[in-house]
């Protein structure tokens, strides 16, 4: 994991843009599977207008950890607090 806030606000934005976008394909994939449409038809629409979608998830998903570091940090167990940030406290 990133040991700065930045890099791991970063990584939250990009995790949830990506499981947004893969689960879109995983999607589009299973319709082609079932016979409902092609996979040359559903997977550019679902994969283009889910990249969109993503933005926002990214965005808000970015913006309630960033809230909650702010608030309770001890919550995201993930998160490494620096030593000299937790001696200031």
């Amino acid at each position: 994991m990133p040991r700065t806030r930045l890099g791991f606000l970063s990584s939250v934005a990009i995790a949830s843009w990506l499981s947004i976008v893969l689960a879109s394909a995983s999607g589009a994939f299973q319709l082609a599977v079932s016979g409902t449409s092609p996979l040359h038809v559903a997977l550019p629409a679902m994969v283009g207008v889910h990249m969109l979608i993503g933005i926002g998830e990214a965005i808000i998903a970015t913006a309630v950890v960033s809230i909650v570091l702010g608030t309770r940090p001890d919550l995201v167990s993930t998160y490494y607090v620096p030593v000299s940030a937790t001696k200031e406290r």
